[in-house]
């Protein structure tokens, strides 16, 4: 076990945390106060501060940010340039290592700590399918002593369907991403694209498949959803 990973494991023992993605559902519903009540919070693709005006709904705390370390990451971090939002994660975990002239803006330029960046292995990261970012974090934090997980803003992706998936500002940032525009329609703010379920993909049914009948089985006794997700997966 690497020193990270350690210090990580230590610092969620018995915690209870809320695990946040930017889903568009969570908009108008107020959940904010209740998700910065846990002792920790725990957001995926959150590369900047949340914006003024949707601390409301998504909350104003990040304890730690769960990431992928592509190029379009750290664009998004020095369009942002909040420095402050780096540098006082307690941790930043990704799916890859930061190449070096990522690492070198994370450390100079926003003064993040590098001792606690964890990466996923490569278990972590392979499963019987390639799964997205935050659901390799969804597993990877089940598996730890944790109190218990308060999940929202997590969709599947508007359950495979897409659209409108995001609150509109960070929807506005992901769409400076040439690969986003491809396949969006950005007057709108939806994804008219669907991520197909081939060979080297994304799988969205397969995520879907896994969260119902293996994590949500195994781990419910400490795992609280959102409204969305208990209208489509009960509970």
């Amino acid at each position: 076990m690497s020193d990270a990973e350690e210090r990580l494991k230590n610092y969620l023992n018995d915690k209870a945390i809320a695990y946040v993605c930017p889903g568009y559902h969570l908009v108008g519903k107020e959940l904010g106060t209740y998700i910065d009540s846990f002792d920790v919070v725990i957001r995926c693709g959150q590369n900047f501060n949340i914006p003024e005006q949707c601390k409301k709904d998504y909350g104003n705390r990040t304890d730690i940010l769960i990431t992928n370390f592509n190029g379009f990451t750290i664009d998004s971090m020095i369009r942002t340039n909040d420095n402050l939002y780096i540098r006082n994660m307690k941790f930043i975990i990704s799916l890859i290592w930061p190449d070096n002239d990522s690492a070198n803006i994370l450390k100079n330029q926003f003064g993040f700590n590098m001792d606690n960046l964890y990466v996923f292995t490569q278990a972590e990261r392979e499963l019987c399918f390639l799964p997205h970012t935050g659901f390799i974090g969804l597993g990877f934090l089940l598996k730890l002593n944790i109190k218990k997980m308060f999940l929202c803003g997590m969709s599947f992706y508007n359950m495979g369907e897409f659209g409108r998936i995001w609150y509109d500002e960070l929807f506005d940032d992901q769409a400076k991403a040439d690969e986003l525009t491809s396949m969006s329609d950005v007057v709108n703010r939806t994804i008219s694209k669907r991520i197909l379920d081939m060979p080297g993909s994304h799988s969205i049914s397969s995520e879907i498949e896994c969260f119902r009948n293996v994590l949500l089985p195994k781990y419910k006794n400490k795992l609280e959803l959102d409204f969305y997700l208990k209208e489509k997966f009960g509970g």
